[in-house]
């Protein structure tokens, strides 16, 4: 699965991104985000309601840089950056056992705002 968006209003205070693997819409246990934080690109995993952070990098945020993650069978990469040019944030994560099949976006406030969202087999 490959998801991107470009978040158009700086996540300043809130986390904005994606959530893959989402086991449960009304009581979600496992899952994994992917998200800025107004400074950062972050990626992290849900294990039994359990939060870790994988990966976390400064990025400089733009109104039109992508959001950008790939999953390859257990494997995620992240990716911040212009359109068709991003750059990976940290090392690419395996994470096993994240069988959910409920993708989306996710804020953690109503302030940014989501443009271009795209989710799509990954080649």
């Amino acid at each position: 699965v490959t998801a991107q968006v470009i978040i158009t209003v700086s996540p300043i205070h809130t986390q904005a991104g994606h959530v893959l693997n989402l086991d449960s819409v009304t009581t979600p246990q496992n899952f994994v985000i992917a998200y800025l934080d107004g400074a950062n690109a972050r990626l992290d995993k849900c294990v039994a309601g359990v939060y870790t952070n994988l990966t976390s990098g400064a990025v400089t945020f733009g109104a039109t840089s992508n959001l950008k993650l790939v999953k390859s069978g257990d494997d995620y990469s992240l990716y911040y950056g212009a359109v068709g040019s991003e750059t990976q944030v940290g090392t690419t994560q395996t994470i096993s056992s994240m069988n959910g099949t409920i993708h989306g976006l996710f804020s953690t406030a109503p302030t940014p705002k989501f443009d271009t969202y795209q989710l799509s087999l990954t080649p």
